[in-house]
Parts: structure tokens; C-alpha cells; sequence
């Protein structure tokens, strides 16, 4: 008989110590998921009022066309591609 309560204890502390660490892994999911939200909400914000401003752009003599003013020239691509990188998924502009 005390072998048979050994056994069950075990198998008790076992399955207790699993339940235990699956709840504080769905905190730990739940906490970054609401951060990733957050962020992605932030990301969201900055672009709509990035799109909503007009452009800057001022006439260039020696080149002969109009040039942006406002910010690094490459500055959108090196967003999406940075973006893109840490997208698993395929990128649809």
C-alpha cells in the first residue's frame, strides 16, 4: 500500500508542477501578447499620421526634378525591410 501512495504522490506532483508552470507560461504569453498589441497599435498610430502629412518635396536645379526634403530618401524601404525580416510571413505592402 505504501508503495502504491509513493506511486500516486509522484504522479500527483508530477501533473501539480506541470499545471503550475503551463499557468505562468499563459501569463508570460498573455503579457507579451498584450505588449506585441501595443506596439503594433503604436506602429499603426505613427504610420496614419506619416501618410497623412503632405510631401516635402523642393525643386532640385541641378538634378532638374523635384526632391523629398523630410527624412532619408531610403528611409521607407529600410522600414519595410526590417519589417519584412522579422515577418515570418510573406510581406504584402
Amino acid at each position: 500500500m505504501g508503495e502504491q501512495l509513493t506511486a500516486f504522490a509522484g504522479v500527483a506532483i508530477v501533473f501539480g508542477l506541470t499545471f503550475l508552470l503551463m499557468r505562468a507560461m499563459w501569463r508570460q504569453m498573455r503579457r507579451v501578447n498584450a505588449h506585441t498589441a501595443a506596439e503594433s497599435r503604436r506602429r499603426a498610430e505613427e504610420e496614419e499620421e506619416r501618410r497623412g502629412r503632405a510631401p516635402t518635396e523642393r525643386w532640385d536645379e541641378g538634378q532638374g526634378r523635384y526632391v523629398p526634403t523630410e527624412g532619408d530618401p531610403n528611409e521607407e524601404l529600410i522600414r519595410q525591410g526590417s519589417r519584412a525580416r522579422s515577418n515570418p510571413w510573406p510581406y504584402d505592402p
